[in-house]
């Protein structure tokens, strides 16, 4: 299927007349001098911004910048900070005050009061105020003063259209938002996908954040992603045991924020339904169109198994049902059955009526507009790459060194590194593993037949380990029923990848792809289960099937209805990282459950910078 043209740079382009004739933002303003513009002072800004530099070092760094010639202008202005460097304890204020004079005010927060505990048993709940950033603000501060960044960070009108002609008629998802959207002008309805995950901080300690990014986005994390809302994972009060509920503190604002944002306008009460104070600001936005008329709709939500089971009370993949897409059990219609006439495969859920019905208790972002069962995507990245991928390359490789392969496991080991590194040279691959060890993908290298291979890399590592691995293989294959079968097994799963790779804009796969996927999907699973029943006859630890095969095949048949490129988790990972610098940086001398104004602002400040700095800002923290 050809790739569909780009319209981004066109209607980024008219976006940008429409906002400067509306509502006077200064898209069109003259870009700074050439001598005010300096990488090394941008880049310096931005890591400052978000928390990798302090204000002293980076003034320090911008004088000895000066001091060696250096004739920008944006160098000079961030030499002179903190009186030039001899007062260092006032950097970090005239840092702040340039930007509050040359960059427009951050979209505000809202301030709710949420239950934590104090992380032990026995100590009662109590409520503390936290921020959160309401994605309808934070779309029409962009729609407002970054014309071109908002075509990058939510799309064009011409995107829109694209993904909602795309939608197929029996698309489960979309049967239950038909009615939502009758009235809509769906050009201006932007879908975008919410995500939640426990950001690792410190030990033992975790940062829940929510957030949301446009599936029409473009660009790195920084460009996509949207912060709205996070909370100390040891921190959460939990109804049953606390009397009050984190979560649905903080889901009632988001409800609230979720439905202005839908219907495209700025709410006229608050998250608690009270009218706005008179004279406020948001009493004189109520009722006014948020971004020209344009609204967003929550069409995905996003996140790891372990995060749906947690916090979005799905299924555990350690119950007798292990599945949040079917019915699939232990017993009676056995989840690791995938033949044509497994039982489970029958028992999906139809509608979201019918799944709600057989969960009476549910999280709350369930009662938000049409969110429901067929909003929640497996993701290529935990489901494949760290699930599927990662035991079919560490089984592969084990067969190689310890049974297939004639020398010693050490010979073995550094005769398959030296192919996987050919395949890499040659084929140009773009995401390498650096070494190959008996570690990488044994629990107990020195006991290789006491656990079941696994995998210890990173996500696109083993994906793109998937093909090398493969081509090794058949190096050293023998022509057996076995070796035949962990070729199959590879050659499929590589497939898969390559296919869910996006190519050209387009949301949508073409029907011949997702049938492709699906056939491949089936074809690798029946494979695996045959190694593993083989491998079991034989008392070997290998080719173990885990929930997180039976939930790619949902996967794979969700794959029809939505590009996986649109449902994977890679951007919100990359911005995992992000916020988990943000907060190792503002929690100093700052107690845990206080923590989250300290997160924002720096948060907000980070972003501040790299909207300004972006290409086609109509702001300079120069000037």
């Amino acid at each position: 299927m050809a790739p569909k043209r780009r319209r981004f740079g066109e209607m980024a382009e008219r976006r940008a007349q429409k906002a400067d004739a509306l509502h006077g933002a200064r898209a069109a303003a003259a870009a700074p001098p050439a001598a005010a513009c300096c990488n090394l002072a941008s880049s310096l800004l931005e890591l400052w911004a978000w928390g990798s530099l302090t204000a002293v070092s980076m003034q320090k760094l911008a004088l000895a910048s000066t001091a060696d010639g250096s004739p920008s202008a944006a160098a000079a202005a961030l030499a002179r900070i903190g009186g030039g460097g001899k007062q260092p304890s006032h950097c970090q204020r005239d840092m702040l005050r340039l930007l509050r004079k040359h960059l427009p005010p951050q979209p505000q927060t809202v301030a709710v009061k949420v239950p934590v505990t104090g992380g032990k048993d026995d100590e009662a709940a109590r409520l503390v105020t936290q921020p959160y950033l309401p994605l309808h603000r934070a779309f029409a501060h962009s729609f407002l003063h970054y014309p071109a960044q908002f075509a990058k960070t939510w799309g064009t009108r011409a995107g829109a259209a694209a993904f909602w002609g795309g939608l197929l008629d029996d698309d489960p998802n979309a049967a239950e938002w038909r009615s939502a959207l009758a009235s809509k002008d769906l050009t201006a309805a932007f879908p975008y996908a919410v995500h939640g995950d426990g950001v690792p901080v410190f030990r033992h300690k975790s940062l829940e954040c929510w957030s949301a990014a446009s599936l029409l986005a473009e660009g790195s994390a920084k460009d996509v992603k949207t912060l709205t809302f996070c909370y100390w994972s040891h921190l959460r009060a939990v109804a049953d045991r606390d009397g009050m509920d984190t979560e649905d503190a903080v889901w009632k604002v988001a409800k609230w924020d979720m439905e202005a944002f839908f219907e495209g306008a700025h709410p006229s009460r608050d998250w608690e339904q009270k009218p706005w104070n008179a004279g406020s600001a948001e009493a004189a936005l109520a009722g006014a169109p948020l971004a020209g008329g344009l609204c967003g709709v929550p069409w995905v939500v996003k996140g790891d198994l372990e995060h749906f089971q947690n916090i979005l009370k799905l299924e555990s993949t350690a119950a007798h049902a292990p599945c949040l897409y079917c019915r699939a059990d232990r017993e009676l219609r056995p989840w690791t059955d995938f033949s044509a006439q497994a039982t489970w495969k029958s028992t999906c859920w139809q509608s979201d009526a019918e799944w709600r019905a057989a969960h009476p208790v549910r999280h709350p972002l369930f009662g938000i507009l049409r969110l429901g069962q067929h909003s929640v995507h497996a993701d290529v990245l935990h489901t494949l790459a760290l699930g599927v991928a990662q035991n079919a390359v560490a089984n592969a490789l084990w067969l190689l060194v310890y049974r297939l392969m004639k020398g010693s496991a050490k010979q073995n080991l550094q005769s398959v590194w030296a192919h996987l590194h050919d395949y890499y040279k040659e084929n140009h691959t773009p995401t390498q593993i650096r070494k190959l060890t008996g570690s990488m993908f044994m629990p107990d290298a020195k006991a290789p037949r006491s656990n079941f291979p696994r995998m210890h890399t990173k996500a696109k590592e083993t994906e793109y380990l998937v093909g090398a691995v493969l081509w090794t293989w058949r190096q050293f294959c023998a022509e057996t029923d076995r070796d035949e079968s962990v070729g199959a097994v590879l050659a499929n799963l590589d497939r898969i990848f390559f296919l869910s790779r996006r190519v050209g804009s387009s949301l949508h796969l073409g029907a011949g792809e997702a049938a492709e996927i699906r056939a491949a999907m089936d074809r690798l699973l029946l494979h695996y289960t045959a190694l593993g029943n083989d491998a079991a006859a034989k008392g070997d630890m290998l080719w173990n099937v885990t929930p997180k095969f039976h939930i790619a095949w949902h996967w794979a048949w969700q794959a029809q209805f939505l590009h996986p490129h649109a449902s994977a988790c890679y951007a919100d990972e990359s911005f995992v990282g992000v916020i988990a610098k943000i907060a190792k940086a503002s929690t100093n001398g700052i107690r845990l459950a206080l923590a989250g104004d300290a997160v924002f602002a720096k948060y907000q400040r980070g972003m501040a910078v790299h909207w300004a700095l972006s290409p086609g800002s109509p702001f300079s923290p120069w000037r």
